[in-house]
This record gives C-alpha cells, sequence and structure tokens, in this order.
C-alpha cells in the first residue's frame, strides 16, 4: 500500500461536460478511480511532450493513410 503520508491531495472543478469526458475515459481505460484516470493522462501528455522536445512526430495510421499530429500547446512551451 503507497504510503499515505507523502501523497498531497488535489481538488479540481470541472465543467459538466469535462466532468462526463472524465468519467467515460475512466470506464473506457478501466481505471479503478476517476483519478486513476487523471494519473494516466498525466503520463500520456508527460510522454507526449517528451517526444515533442526532442523533436519526436507523433504520427497516426488509419487505413493505410498516415497523418503527422501537431499540438499547439506543446509547441508554443518551447519557445
Amino acid at each position: 500500500m503507497a504510503d499515505e503520508s507523502n501523497r498531497i491531495r488535489v481538488q479540481m472543478d470541472f465543467s459538466p461536460a469535462a466532468f462526463a469526458e472524465l468519467v467515460e475515459l475512466q470506464e473506457r481505460t478501466g481505471a479503478s478511480s476517476r483519478g486513476e484516470a487523471v494519473k494516466y493522462a498525466l503520463r500520456t501528455l508527460q510522454w507526449l511532450a517528451k517526444e515533442v522536445d526532442q523533436d519526436g512526430r507523433i504520427t497516426i495510421a488509419k487505413d493505410n493513410e498516415k497523418v503527422q499530429v501537431m499540438f499547439p500547446f506543446l509547441q508554443e512551451s518551447r519557445i
């Protein structure tokens, strides 16, 4: 079990639409809680930011077509 004394509690406000998206992501990912779903999202964004910082390119392949995905909010953070 995780050491509870080393944890920081965070409270967030969501719009109803954003909360519904969080619940949907929890269900789709099989996360045991909404907090775990947020942790999954943080890990994904950390990986994405690292790849962009190292001049990586994220490509989506669908139906034999490849599309490079851009993340302007990450590009701006490099300035």
